[in-house]
């Protein structure tokens, strides 16, 4: 029997697809165990929910759900991903993907084939600090995700997450340089890591302070949580 795949679901909100009312699909399972992630009930367990009840509730919910958030975890670990997207889009729901880019394949199938309206693109950590932050040797592949989107012409976006003893202003200026080389001219989004609640890495809360102003960027930041 196949497994369930969505850990939750969120039914409404309004500020993880801009500009929509949306519900967000919480997907369970994630190779990466990033040191800020607040998410970790979803890393290792299990799915309770299966695709035809999630899309039976989203349905029963289209009076008042624009659109729909896959998150998690990682939402592009999921095998049957792109066939979920198109479901969704066959039901009229907007569709937004949360990846850190580790499963290129998925994310850009998915990309490729319009079978998303946007995704959001997690850029962790530069090369050289990447396994520190997510514990996983796997800047290749977002790097090859970054590149595949850029090349499809996509609409998506860039955002990091910073907890400020391990990313700091310097940090996130080489980032955003690194973007600006490679062709991207969106908005690159910088949030600060939530730490109120355990985290993967037991953070303690707050971290040394982080001055966006001092932050040197070719691109537009938006800076969230500052």
């Amino acid at each position: 029997m196949q497994p369930s795949p969505i850990y939750d679901i969120t039914p409404h909100t309004l500020i993880d697809y801009e500009g929509k009312n949306a519900a967000i699909v919480w997907f369970a399972g994630c190779p990466l165990r990033c040191v800020y992630c607040h998410n970790p009930h979803i890393l290792k367990a299990d799915g309770t929910i299966t695709e035809q009840e999630a899309l039976e509730f989203l349905c029963g919910r289209k009076d008042w759900t624009e659109g729909v958030v896959l998150s998690g975890g990682e939402c592009c670990m999921y095998d049957g991903l792109p066939q979920f997207c198109e479901k969704l889009k066959e039901s009229g729901f907007a569709v937004k993907i949360d990846t850190s880019g580790i499963r290129p394949k998925s994310a850009l199938e998915i990309a490729r084939e319009r079978l998303a309206d946007t995704i959001a693109l997690d850029f962790k950590a530069p090369k050289e600090m990447f396994e520190t932050i997510t514990g996983a040797a796997a800047f290749n592949l977002f790097e090859r995700t970054l590149k595949g989107l850029l090349d499809l012409e996509f609409d998506f976006s860039v955002r990091t997450t910073v907890y400020s003893d391990y990313i700091n202003e310097s940090t996130v200026s080489k980032m955003s340089d690194m973007l600006f080389d490679m062709g991207y001219g969106g908005v690159y989004t910088v949030q600060k890591a939530v730490t109120s609640v355990p985290t993967v890495g037991n953070l303690p809360h707050g971290g040394k302070t982080f001055t966006p102003s001092l932050v040197d960027s070719k691109l537009k930041v938006r800076f969230l949580g500052f």
